[in-house]
């Protein structure tokens, strides 16, 4: 049975260090602190005196410095807290501004702060596109940027902030890509065989792969009915946005990405596109029979 990640809306808290000294030998726990929450028992995360707390409300302030400052007046944010609390995903969706020269879709933008409590990531800044027809979010072929380094007395939030502006000023160059994923005409059943050698590559499970062949076979959107990688790619990222990132945006947030790399590569590499568009071999059960004389 898989993990059952929790997903909810209580981001905004303070968490507080503790030393951890269990009574049996609390010698061996000298300088080992738990990261806490005040309506939890449980540390979030095991840490040293060193660690410095970058809290969620934080990130999400400097983010709002930025867009602020960049000249975006309004856009929409997802705050998620993640695992109660020890992880945090927020996501920062700019709508009335599109990305110019997009491929001739209706593309805005999408900022992406992952923080956490557990010592999993550190707290980082990512950038990405949103499909204004359908709110798909898009991923950036750009790495994220960490925003804090390690968590310990030398953050600056200063700092943070001018790292997540360098993320949001990155972005433009990053659209061309959908433009060669439009140029690249692709039958229904290529698009099926890219799907299973997805799977075979481990960037999606062969459920997702179900999902996502469905959406493409059977678009929902008129601007989805080309048959080329760039409509494939939305295929995914609709079953990415509405079916998987409701409940484990990390989850779909890593898949987007394996999935834009791995067509990424394709298009610049004819070798790659051809392995991409290669049948994968099907698995035949042999059953052999022994005939004892």
């Amino acid at each position: 049975m898989p993990k059952i990640i929790q997903q909810d809306n209580g981001w905004d808290f303070v968490p507080t260090l503790k030393p951890l000294a269990p009574t049996d030998n609390p010698a061996a726990f000298a300088g080992v602190y738990g990261v806490y929450r005040e309506d939890s028992p449980h540390p979030l995360g095991i840490v040293t005196k060193r660690y410095r707390i970058v809290t969620n409300g934080e990130l999400v302030e400097r983010a709002r410095n930025v867009l602020k400052k960049l000249g975006f007046s309004t856009w929409e944010e997802n705050l998620i807290s993640i695992d109660g609390g020890a992880r945090f995903m927020g996501q920062f969706s700019i709508r009335d501004r599109l990305v110019p020269k997009s491929v001739g879709d209706t593309v805005g933008y999408r900022i992406s702060l992952i923080n956490s409590f557990d010592t999993s990531t550190k707290a980082s800044a990512f950038g990405g596109f949103l499909r204004l027809v359908c709110s798909n979010g898009m991923a950036s072929l750009e790495d994220s940027i960490a925003l804090s380094g390690r968590h310990d007395a030398n953050i600056d939030l200063n700092k943070i902030e001018a790292a997540i502006e360098r993320v949001v000023n990155g972005l433009d160059g990053q659209a061309t890509i959908f433009t060669r994923f439009m140029e690249r005409a692709i039958s229904n059943e290529q698009g099926n065989v890219i799907l299973k050698n997805l799977v075979l590559r481990k960037a999606i499970s062969e459920r997702i792969r179900e999902s996502i062949q469905s959406e493409w076979e059977n678009p929902r959107f008129d601007e989805d009915k080309e048959r080329n990688l760039y409509n494939l790619y939305n295929a995914a990222t609709y079953i990415l946005t509405h079916q998987i990132a409701t409940q484990r945006a990390e989850l779909a947030s890593n898949i987007n990405a394996a999935i834009l790399m791995l067509l990424r590569d394709a298009v610049m590499a004819k070798e790659k596109m051809e392995m991409l568009l290669t049948a994968p071999v099907e698995k035949t059960q042999v059953t052999v029979t022994v005939v004892k004389p």
